[in-house]
């Protein structure tokens, strides 16, 4: 994308890169984020001259929002780079569903969310990596903006949130599919706490591999995603990277297993939780029953059995618990998996013992 601004009073022409845009849904509005920092606003009901080919004279922006600027002193951005990229370049934009409000991210890992109505961000979110910001989208039906670079997709509230705070204590980072399998769970990124307010952390997605992009899943009902909890990821290794976030909403219904499955883990986790308290009158005795009580219903499967069963997909996922050289997964589910992967097993095994 090119903008080439043209003076009024010269006919010399300032070539401005761009380097992403956005249409707002809700009204005639284009955004062209731009890579000397600025946003730059077009009306799109441009008059037509009487050739019925647009007006030269009215193809201006008639806004400019300078983010560059807002956003100064933000950031992790290694300064060793600023010779070949500008920080304060915009890589990405998207509008809400009701065209209020924007966010933008930057080339030096900081989004700013913005109300049409003013030219001061109302929040400023800073990636710990300092790396360009490629996607960025709200999540309408949890309140959230979802924000990527290549290294992580940070989830964090758009507005201020009423849910209870016991309930906001519960965020995660990410790893695999899953926000984690029993919910939001675990312990956030620090980033701005883990309040209600605006720019408070709700989750962190981590691939296994650096990320380009990202979607949000939906379904024939929810098309866009809008209140879809399924993160998919493109990045740099063939197979799609997915995630399972319940802190953003339910799964798709094309994959409504996640959610029952989620469910018995999370159950799983509370009495796990549950019988370590009821244990604590002897310290040694707890701790060795909270060790029976993570891994006395899990199997353990070198990496070989996790190819040779088809559970690939699995690895990097809360469904399979790394350690050491293999992975823990629960007895349940290997025993489900193994009678698809090899149904005539017992047939088999049947067999070997009637020729002994």
């Amino acid at each position: 994308l090119v903008y080439s601004a043209t003076s009024s009073s010269s006919k010399s022409s300032a070539v401005v890169g761009g380097s992403s845009i956005a249409i707002s849904p809700a009204h005639p509005l284009t955004a062209l984020g731009c890579e000397d920092g600025l946003i730059r606003f077009w009306d799109n009901r441009v008059p037509q001259n009487s050739s019925g080919k647009p007006d030269s004279a009215n193809l201006n922006p008639f806004l400019n929002l300078d983010v560059k600027s807002s956003t100064a002193g933000y950031g992790f951005y290694d300064d060793s780079n600023l010779a070949t990229q500008n920080p304060g370049e915009i890589r990405s934009l998207a509008f809400d569903a009701a065209g209020l409000n924007m966010v933008a991210g930057t080339a030096g890992g900081v989004v700013a969310l913005y109300d049409m109505r003013t030219s001061r961000p109302l929040h400023v979110k800073e990636h710990q990596y300092g790396l360009p910001i490629h996607t960025v989208r709200f999540h309408s039906g949890s309140g959230t903006v979802m924000s990527a670079d290549s290294k992580l997709v940070k989830i964090w509230r758009a507005k201020p949130s009423s849910t209870s705070a016991p309930a906001l204590a519960m965020e995660d980072d990410v790893a695999g599919t899953g926000g984690s399998a029993g919910g939001a769970g675990g312990g956030g990124s620090g980033d701005d706490g883990t309040g209600t307010g605006v720019g408070s952390i709700v989750s962190n997605i981590e691939g296994t591999a650096d990320l380009n992009h990202f979607i949000v899943a939906g379904d024939e009902a929810d098309p866009k995603g809008d209140a879809s909890g399924l993160v998919l990821c493109a990045g740099e290794q063939p197979k799609m990277q997915s995630f399972y976030v319940p802190a953003l909403g339910p799964a798709p219904r094309w994959c409504s297993f996640l959610d029952s499955i989620t469910e018995e883990l999370e159950e799983r986790d509370r009495a796990e939780t549950s019988a370590a308290s009821g244990a604590a009158g002897s310290a040694a005795a707890a701790g060795a029953g909270a060790a029976d009580g993570i891994y006395e219903d899990y199997k353990f499967l070198t990496r070989d059995e996790i190819e040779s069963m088809g559970m690939q997909s699995l690895v990097g996922t809360p469904l399979l618990r790394g350690y050491m050289h293999g992975f823990f997964v629960d007895v349940g589910l290997y025993n489900r998996i193994k009678a698809v992967a090899n149904p005539f097993e017992y047939e088999e095994y049947r067999k070997k013992k009637l020729k002994e």
